[in-house]
């Protein structure tokens, strides 16, 4: 069985909204490093800013979660089942709602990244590190309930 055959609409359409939303914070970070506008990158444990930083810093998150769900887009579309690493031993009846699972499992997490790093992008402009940090935890507790679930589902759809 393709990959193919277990992505639906849903999971693309989820992935578009994912890359939508990453263009949306690489576009703040261009339009932050070209206006030559220093902001804050380093904070006092008090949360005051010890240290400014080039518009160009804004770029750095995007473009590395960019790449992140490039590659997170091209495993889930061209990685073989056979290379997934699964919790359960996939019935072969079970396949497709399985793998089914798993892929939404995988695009809700895409989705998750492009919005941290947008909410985050926007933070580190208003210099705001109490939401930059929140922002952060918000998204270690969303990908690890992404990924709970994800075990959950699979487990249940195979049984």
């Amino acid at each position: 069985m393709k990959n193919k055959a277990i992505l639906t609409k849903k999971h693309t359409i989820i992935e578009i909204v994912s890359f939508a939303i990453m263009l949306a914070a690489l576009i703040i970070g261009i339009i932050v490093c070209a206006s030559g506008k220093e902001i804050p990158i380093h904070f006092d444990i008090e949360g005051n800013v010890t240290e400014y930083g080039s518009g160009g810093s804004v770029l750095i998150l995007p473009i590395i979660m960019l790449l992140t769900n490039v590659i997170m887009c091209l495993i889930l579309r061209c990685l073989p089942f056979s290379c997934w690493n699964m919790p359960v031993k996939v019935k072969p009846e079970r396949e497709v709602i399985v793998y089914g699972c798993v892929g939404y499992m995988h695009v809700v997490m895409e989705l998750l990244f492009s919005l941290f790093t947008l909410f985050f992008s926007i933070f580190m402009l208003s210099g705001n590190e109490a939401a930059m940090n929140i922002s952060a935890i918000l998204l270690v507790i969303s990908v690890f309930v992404d990924i709970i679930l994800g075990i959950i589902f699979t487990i249940k759809k195979n049984a």
